[in-house]
């Protein structure tokens, strides 16, 4: 995922990015879990001229169901076909002794 990172001085800029991140505060309550999505809410805000639609919708594409599933589907018949492939030539190998 391509995001900024407001915290982090060595993040990104908007240009690139497809969004916004936000810390999730590990054992913190409700309240600093709000306070994290509000300051990266505000960074957006304060940045929003400086995002890129086109940015974010390659983002999003990357991640559309459709390529999930398209994803999927290509290592499942990669893996499928590499175990048919190591098989035959298992076989070849033992009809050739």
């Amino acid at each position: 995922l391509n995001g900024v990172k407001p915290w982090s001085a060595r993040s990104i800029e908007p240009e690139s990015a497809g969004g916004v991140f936000f810390r999730k505060v590990n054992g913190a309550g409700p309240t600093a879990q709000l306070d994290s999505l509000l300051s990266a809410l505000y960074y957006f805000l304060a940045h929003e001229g400086r995002f890129s639609s086109e940015s974010c919708r390659a983002q999003a594409e990357r991640y559309s169901p459709v390529q999930f599933f398209r994803s999927w589907r290509s290592l499942v018949e990669g893996r499928l076909l590499g175990e048919f492939s190591k098989r035959d030539y298992a076989e070849t190998k033992a009809s050739a002794i």
